[in-house]
This record gives C-alpha cells, structure tokens and sequence, in this order.
C-alpha cells in the first residue's frame, strides 16, 4: 500500500487529461504532506487520437486501459482495482488542481474515521469567481413540490429560491461542513470505504452514478464532507460535449429511472419518471412566461456585465440554464457590477442561459436577464 492514488478517467478527452495530471503532480511537489504517490490514467476506449495524446502526460503517470468504453463510474472501479493507495482520489480530466486542495482533502480523509469521502470548493472559471452549481440528490418529495409550485407565479418566485437556500450556507463557508451528496469530478475517497460500501454501480454508464453511490456511503452511517479550503477548477461538461445533445438525453433519463428505481423502488421509479417529465414541461413554460421581469440581452459577442440595482449590495449571482435557477453557478462579487469571465462565457455550450441578482442576505431577487450563446 502507498499513501495515495490519483485516478483520472479519460474518454476522448486527452487535451484535458493531460493538463489536469500535471496540474495534480504541481499541486503535491513539494508540499510534504503526503509522502507516496501514484497516478492512474484509466482509457476508456478512446478514438486512436486522443489515446496517442496522452503521450504527453508526465512520466510517472500509468496508462491503464479498459478496452471498452465503460462509462465514469465503470472506468473509476478499473482505476481502484488497479491502484494501490490507502486514500484514493478520483478526478474528472476536465479539472484543474489548485496548490494545496489534494493534500488538505487527503488530510481530512486520514485524521478523521467517519468519513467517507471529502470534496472541494469547485470554480467554473480559472479566477476563481464563479462557483459550481451544488449537487444535490433527488428526491421525489422535491419534484412533488416543485411541479405543483410552478403553477403558480408566486409559488414559483419562493420554490426557485429554495436550491439557493441551500447552497449559499456552502458557497459561503470557511469551515467543513457535512453534506448529502458530493459530486464524483473530484472525491477523496479511503479505501476502507470502498471496503465497505463497494465502488461505483457500473449500470450507471453516464449521470447518477455519484448520487448512487453517496448515497450508499451515507446509509453505511459515514460523513460526506464538503471541505472549502480545497480548491480546483472544473471545465465544466467538456468532457462530455463531445455527445450530441439527444444522445446525452437519453443517457440522463435511462441514469435517472435507475437511480429511481435503486432508491425508491420499481413504483419510485415510475412516479419519478413521471414527475421529471411534469417538472421539464413546467419548466419550459416558465422560460416563456417568467414569474419575474426578465431582460432580454440578446445574443452578446463578448461577457456580458450584470448591474445591481445601486447602494443596495452586498448581493449574490446565479448563472442558470432555466428561469427556475434549480442547478444555479455563483458568484458574491465585491463591486456592484458583474461581468462573465472571458475563459468561462468562451466555453458555454451554445444554448440560452438566465442571470439573476439578488440581496445577499435577504435573497430578494432585484434583476433577471437572459441571453443566448
């Protein structure tokens, strides 16, 4: 046994994998913290390009192929099983790790026995101004309520705030905290833990495999722990942008009535599916007749800059894919004025985005704007 192995699971995303090895290499050296170290490149079946670029990973980086494309969570097993570290850490290759995250994750993991797996605070954007969305896990109780809210404007302004309420405490925090679900781009994970609860379900060939799986780890009695003072950067998506967009669909709702079914049982399972389908309609009417003014910014050529209403910060920013802003990104800037970072309005896929400002401590939302890419 060593001290740690980094897993990074690669399909066709050697452009990313290859600087996320080095940029996990630069976050250690050095630092002391942790003495043995390996690092695992699990292929998974990639086209003969992109498996010819990950000739430039660092040399002590080991190439492990799977010969088929097993999905992430397939591919992470491959990486565990042929790892030999007492801590394992798993990483998308879409990712960037800033100096120090790895070791103080690492840390936390060792010195403290009821935990599961550790996370870290996750950027969008290399300045490290916008902040990923929060993962949470599904509930059907969630989408109950979320469905019969949307028929109401008012029910709908109180019910989009209720992600953000539950987000903001960990955007915010200085200190680690316990949280339901963490999300599988990047984990820290003992491997007593695996012992116990076992690795990623494979039937998860794409989506819900880290919501299956943090949720076994929570029913075994053991913390997840969200660790703030643990920083990396996440592309976020582009290693999978790569599949079309119906593609993609189907991945996530054959995921979702898995882990529907996983959870709450082969009735769970369809009254899921149902209520995903109710919430997505309810959601798309919302984008045509929105519970709240919403400026209408058009299609930008460069970022876009956000102004709050004056004298009235400090506030809060939420970047969205839809008027409900469930699955918002962040940001609580300094100034009364927000613009995009150039490197994160570059990468947005092409499709139609909402930003709102709202009172930082009140949560009241001030302006709402739109705008396509």
């Amino acid at each position: 046994m060593i001290d740690l192995s980094v897993v990074i699971v690669n399909h066709n995303s050697a452009n990313y994998a290859v600087p996320c090895a080095r940029s996990v290499l630069e976050s250690l050296d050095g630092s002391g913290a942790i003495d043995s170290v390996e690092l695992v490149v699990v292929d998974n079946d990639s086209e003969p390009l992109d498996r010819e670029r990950l000739d430039g990973l660092p040399a002590r980086a080991r190439v492990v192929e799977t010969g088929s494309n097993l999905g992430y969570g397939g591919g992470a097993n491959v990486g565990f099983r042929k790892s030999r570290g007492r801590l394992l850490c798993l990483l998308n290759p879409d990712l960037l790790v800033l100096p120090g995250a790895i070791d103080r994750m690492a840390r936390h993991a060792l010195d403290n026995p009821g935990v599961g797996a550790v996370g870290p605070r996750t950027f969008l954007d290399e300045e490290r101004t916008v902040q990923h969305p929060l993962n949470r896990r599904k509930r059907l109780k969630d989408l109950l309520r979320a469905v019969f809210a949307l028929r109401s404007p008012q029910r709908a302004r109180a019910e989009s705030l209720r992600s953000t309420r539950f987000a903001l405490p960990f955007w915010r925090a200085r200190e680690p905290r316990t949280i339901a679900m963490l999300s599988g781009a990047c984990l820290v994970i003992p491997r007593r833990t695996l012992e116990k609860v076992g690795g990623f379900d494979p039937r998860f060939h794409l989506y819900f495999e880290d919501d299956d799986w943090c949720r076994r780890v929570g029913r075994a009695g053991l913390d997840l722990v969200y660790l703030p003072n643990a920083e990396i950067v996440h592309f976020f998506n582009m290693s999978v942008r790569k599949l079309d967009r119906e593609k993609a669909m189907r991945e996530h709702a054959r995921s979702e009535r898995k882990y529907f079914g996983r959870s709450f049982g082969p009735i769970g399972a369809a009254a899921g599916v149902l209520l995903s389908r109710a919430f997505r309609r309810s959601v798309g009417r919302l984008a045509t007749s929105p519970p709240w003014p919403i400026e209408d910014l058009g299609r930008p050529e460069s970022p876009p800059t956000f102004q709050s209403p004056a004298g009235e910060g400090p506030f809060l920013v939420e970047i969205a894919g839809t008027p409900f802003f469930e699955y918002s990104a962040s940001a609580i800037p300094e100034r009364p004025a927000f613009r995009l970072p150039d490197g994160l309005f570059g990468r947005l896929a092409p499709g139609t985005y909402f930003v709102r400002i709202l009172g930082l401590e009140s949560l009241d939302v001030r302006r709402v704007w739109r705008f396509e890419k």
